[in-house]
């Protein structure tokens, strides 16, 4: 819940059970999003007719089938998922992945609405029989509470069914996956008014009915709105979490199919290049919780977070971490260089490191289709700690701005609200101002020699990485 000004008021958190295959029921989300705003209510902070508008954002991923009386028929993954690399790969066969560029603006994944709808036709063909409309999940927690399917432009882009060059869903794909127009959300720019609170959903959630409720946008447009990226030439690091780059254009721009792609923002006449996972923090995520999750338990109780601990770690080590390079990979990573003399600092250095080399080179193939960035602006958990903004200044040899925000997403998705209804004229209005602390970072000479002339050798043990990984595969019994 947020104020005018974008301020937080209060939150809550609900955690939804995965089951053993790891997907969710989405009538688990609506349980939690109507416990949740009941809860909201309950503490007494703001009565249900102080709620002006509402904004919903979330992820890319996932497809929800929905039936003609509007109950969810089938439980959805909200991650990348193996079983759909043969359908992602099919589907991007089948146009090619250049022409997928011109197309939908980008190859298919392993997590995208498309994928998904080859495999539901193949292993859950009751479903798509009983199917009358389809949604991403932000789209269906968005039609419970106002009976509309409607998305934003950035979420439609993300299903890999719609034309961001054009704005209007793609009748070659569709009729590739042979899915009815009348399936589809109706498509209007994110700060406009999409629907209000329905009477049944007022009942469920303590709403006051007729509530007004955004159009919204995914979770990647919301957090650049909340970045301040409503103009075109910024740049947008999500550093930590799911750590996706978008570059905000004002003109359709052609990327490289094999690291980008191209998507329409939540505002009208703007694109967005996004390279997605650049940023993650996976790795460090991974060192919390299998090597070092007694120590996590100790700085918490400490009250302090674990980036914190890690950053004041990493900072005892050298930049370059001595010639310890972290090489990191969708299938796995590993340390190269390691010897005698490094300890735990290097690898965590080497780690916060690696995610610089990976927006260093990013940043490179961005030049190369003609899209210069003045600076970088980092948002997310990992834009908390210092160090590991410099890092990215120091590898990047660019300016960098940290921008502490937290619940960013569910602040940009408040912004659109905001203006789907009025409260200000514009998201650009609205972002400019809010009331954030932010830090600039200037790269060092030093530190910038040192990975000026260690950045080909990463380089180089990137490339060779899936190499290895996939002749160990092979090789494995």
């Amino acid at each position: 819940m947020i104020d005018a000004q974008a301020a937080v008021v209060d939150h809550v958190t609900r955690h939804v059970q995965r089951q053993e295959n790891g997907a969710q029921d989405p009538q688990d989300w609506w349980r939690a999003v109507r416990t949740g705003i009941k809860d909201l209510l309950r503490r007494g902070k703001v009565r249900k007719e102080e709620i002006r508008s509402i904004g919903v954002t979330g992820d890319d991923y996932g497809l929800v089938c929905v039936s003609r009386e509007g109950l969810a028929l089938n439980n959805v993954h909200l991650s990348p998922h193996d079983d759909l690399i043969p359908y992602a790969d099919a589907f991007t066969e089948a146009f090619g992945a250049r022409n997928m560029i011109n197309l939908v603006g980008g190859p298919a994944f392993n997590a995208c609405s498309a994928s998904l709808a080859d495999w539901i036709k193949d292993h859950q063909p009751r479903h798509w029989h009983d199917c009358a409309a389809i949604m991403n999940p932000r789209g269906f927690l968005n039609y419970r509470l106002s009976g509309q399917n409607i998305c934003d432009p950035s979420t439609a882009a993300a299903m890999r069914m719609y034309n961001p060059r054009s704005n209007g869903w793609s009748k070659m794909v569709l009729d590739r996956l042979n899915i009815p127009a009348a399936w589809l959300p109706e498509v209007h720019p994110g700060p406009r008014l999409g629907g209000r609170v329905t009477p049944v959903a007022a009942r469920e959630t303590g709403l006051s009915p007729g509530t007004p409720i955004a159009v919204g946008a995914n979770r990647t447009a919301s957090i650049a709105i909340a970045a301040g990226g409503v103009e075109p030439g910024m740049g947008i690091l999500e550093l930590g979490g799911n750590g996706h780059l978008s570059v905000i254009t004002d003109s359709w721009q052609k990327p490289k199919p094999e690291t980008m792609e191209i998507s329409c923002h939540t505002v009208n006449k703007c694109w967005a290049l996004i390279m997605r996972g650049i940023g993650n923090d996976r790795h460090i995520r991974w060192h919390n919780d299998e090597m070092a999750a007694t120590d996590v338990q100790q700085w918490r109780r400490a009250g302090r977070s674990a980036m914190e601990a890690i950053a004041e770690l990493a900072a005892e080590a050298p930049p370059g971490s001595d010639n310890l390079h972290f090489i990191s990979h969708r299938d796995g990573g590993g340390l190269v260089g390691l010897r005698p003399g490094h300890q735990r600092r290097h690898v965590l250095r080497a780690m916060l490191e690696s995610v610089g080399y990976t927006v260093r080179r990013a940043i490179t193939e961005l030049k190369d289709i003609g899209v210069t960035l003045p600076g970088l602006h980092l948002i997310g958990e990992g834009a908390e700690s210092h160090l590991w903004c410099q890092i990215i200044a120091d590898v990047c040899g660019l300016e960098t701005h940290s921008i502490d925000r937290p619940h960013a997403a569910l602040v940009g998705a408040g912004i659109l609200a905001g203006a789907a209804i009025g409260v200000h004229k514009t998201p650009a209005a609205m972002a400019k101002k809010l009331p954030a602390k932010s830090r600039s970072f200037q790269p060092r000479r030093a530190a910038a020699e040192v990975y000026d002339a260690q950045s080909s050798t990463h380089q180089r043990l990137q490339e060779l990485l899936p190499t290895i990984l996939h002749q160990e595969a092979e090789e494995a019994p």
